[in-house]
């Protein structure tokens, strides 16, 4: 492929994925809001967005997804088709014990290198100046998922290309890795908790109460997938932890 129309190619996928993350997320908001959808699924802010936000999110949502796809995705994308990453394509090239690691070792450093780079964007130099954006959805909801500044939105995607530049991935892994992050990404910001919290396992999670917090304490819970960095780091907070703190400063 001719480098023209792999521009050419890069910028129908662009609009092509706007679009289907557009349409998701529209279609995922009104499910969740219908109470025959998940019905054990426990509501995390009673109040709705205002259309303002909404309006603000959407906008937001077409420019970085659209941006993301082309400059992000199109840097994995390059690196794919010019020869220069490491995505193989049978299972017999490496181990099978490598095939089943690889997105758990994808999950982890993935959350690092995210838990890196959003506490980072809470910074006094870049936060007003790009993660504001997002930190407009006070009331999270699906269309949070991806309101975010088009450098911010670049800057998540590169993590796949250094990923498979550097590491053997089977195409399988690497299309199930791009899956989970939408679908996790979804399930964070749907502003609905469908997990059970009180769970040993689910503590390990990033789940969608953790994110939620976030949005109300920005110094706590910066990770994506799990609570492993931010308990190390020393910024992980809970909603019992939360609610103690505010009965504390009220008494």
């Amino acid at each position: 492929m001719t480098f023209s129309w792999f521009i050419v190619y890069i910028f129908v996928l662009a609009i092509i994925g706007t679009i289907t993350v557009t349409f998701s997320t529209y279609v995922l908001q009104k499910l969740l809001q219908s109470s025959w959808f998940l019905p054990f699924k426990v509501k995390l802010n009673p109040r709705e967005p205002n259309r303002a936000q909404y309006k603000h999110e959407v906008i937001a949502q077409l420019k970085s997804v659209f941006l993301s796809i082309l400059i992000g995705y199109g840097a994995v994308l390059y690196i794919i088709f010019y020869g220069y990453s490491k995505l193989y394509y049978n299972f017999e090239e490496y181990s099978i014990w490598w095939l089943i690691l690889t997105v758990p070792a994808m999950v982890i450093l993935s959350d690092l290198y995210l838990y890196i780079l959003h506490r980072s964007l809470h910074s006094k130099l870049f936060y007003n100046r790009i993660h504001l954006v997002h930190h407009r959805s006070i009331r999270v909801n699906v269309f949070s998922s991806y309101s975010l500044d088009v450098i911010e939105a670049v800057a998540y995607t590169l993590f796949l290309a250094i990923f498979i530049f550097f590491s053997p991935t089977h195409i399988l892994n690497f299309i199930l890795f791009m899956g989970l992050t939408v679908v996790y990404n979804f399930y964070i910001h749907s502003g609905w908790e469908i997990l059970p919290t009180s769970n040993s396992l689910v503590k390990a999670l990033n789940t969608a109460t953790m994110h939620h917090l976030h949005h109300i304490k920005h110094d706590y819970n910066f990770g994506l997938y799990t609570s492993l960095w931010d308990r190390l780091f020393g910024t992980y907070l809970d909603m019992q932890s939360c609610k103690l703190a505010q009965n504390n400063k009220q008494s």
